[in-house]
């Protein structure tokens, strides 16, 4: 019985000597290789050039227009792509003191299905025509059995139409800060991917005296990740990066010239 009350006791006196803090659990979720991991790349540096309209300078004469083309990756280290549900990605503009004149991809829908939908209704209508024949001998006496008749018709008739298949956003994109940035929100769909690299143009307005400055580019990535049976809205990962950029002058190759062999 004091062997039995002994064992009993042992795992007691371990833990008392042993802090619970000394004890290392695993974190939940540690085992998930599900879960996705994800980075960003954008180019610390970028070269932008002058776009200005004679139009647009024409009514803004102390102004110029600047085009950046901004390349940014999205890179799945390990875990689902199909649990990467949207990219968010802004791209301000406010310290280099540039607001938005253009921007693209402008906002996108799309469709799962190639061609309209066909819909057909059906309508049936039940026509019916009935009539009793008796008699009555006196007030309180009547001859039966009486006799009833009765037509009835069925018409039923269906009309098609064509409609067009709903669609979805997968790219939607506009802008912030009173027009001092672009932002722009990309979703997965059965037909794209969010991994690898996409272009993104903006065309600010800027000083005429302009020639460079550092805009900020924000990157987000979103999911949902199931938690006691809910699913709930994750962030995947988020960065900020500044970015340089740079005026580049236009310069025009000159044509080559071929000079006559000497004789």
């Amino acid at each position: 019985m004091r062997s039995l009350l002994a064992l009993f006791l042992l795992p007691a006196i371990w833990m008392s000597a042993n802090p619970a803090s000394a004890i290392e659990l695993p974190q939940v979720g540690s085992f998930d290789t599900s879960t996705p991991e994800v980075a960003f790349d954008v180019p610390a540096t970028l070269a932008c050039r002058d776009v200005t309209t004679p139009e647009f300078l024409a009514a803004n004469p102390d102004m110029r227009l600047v085009e950046v083309v901004t390349p940014v990756s999205l890179l799945l280290f390990h875990g689902e792509a199909g649990k990467v549900d949207d990219m968010i990605l802004e791209i301000d503009g406010a310290a280099a003191g540039l607001k938005v004149h253009d921007y693209a991809p402008r906002t996108e829908l799309a469709s799962d299905l190639a061609q309209p939908i066909e819909v057909k209704e059906t309508t049936a209508t039940d026509k019916s025509i009935a009539a009793t024949i008796g008699a009555k001998l006196a007030p309180d006496v009547c001859l039966t059995p009486t006799l009833t008749a009765g037509t009835s018709k069925a018409e039923s008739a269906t009309v098609t139409r064509s409609e067009l298949p709903p669609k979805q956003a997968i790219i939607v994109s506009g802008t912030t800060g009173g027009r001092s940035g672009v932002y722009y929100k990309l979703r997965r769909s059965s037909q794209s991917t969010l991994e690898g690299e996409r272009l993104f143009r903006v065309t600010f307005a800027a000083p005429a005296d302009w020639d460079g400055g550092s805009v900020e580019v924000r990157c987000l990535a979103r999911g949902e990740k199931k938690w006691l049976f809910v699913d709930q809205r994750r962030v995947w990962n988020q960065t900020t990066t500044p970015m340089e950029l740079r005026l580049v002058s236009h310069t025009t190759a000159k044509p080559v010239v071929e000079e006559p062999a000497k004789e």
